[in-house]
């Protein structure tokens, strides 16, 4: 438990096949754990903890506060641009900010799904 670097444990020039990575001549060595189980099983993990929060009992230890999403939530615009904030510092892709427009416009926005429009972005 004492590496002097990650490198002991990744092999420094793995480069992922067949993807954008090595098609850009990149190395990721941290890649070489990535599997479609631990891809599924963290997505099934966030798939409970956005909208339930973390922890055991209920309710879970770690609760959610959605207060300031929910208030933007009928403006998918101004919802986006919050969690473009958040989560990515102001620099969120356009690409990505038209899929999550699409999301969360695809809810409806009567009172109750405004919470649901807050989760989905």
């Amino acid at each position: 438990m004492r590496s002097p670097s990650v490198f002991n444990f990744y092999r420094p020039g793995y480069v992922p096949p067949n993807t954008p990575i090595a098609a850009a001549g990149l190395v990721a060595p941290e890649m070489q754990i990535v599997l479609e189980t631990s891809v599924v099983g963290y997505s099934n993990f966030m798939r409970s903890a956005v909208p339930n929060g973390l922890g055991s009992g209920s309710p879970r230890d770690i609760q959610p506060d959605y207060t300031a999403e929910r208030a933007l939530a009928d403006n998918a615009d101004a919802l986006i641009d919050r969690v473009d904030l958040l989560l990515t510092a102001g620099m969120m892709s356009a690409d990505t900010r038209n899929l999550i427009r699409n999301a969360v416009n695809s809810v409806t926005i009567p009172r109750p799904t405004r919470r649901l429009r807050a989760r989905t972005a």
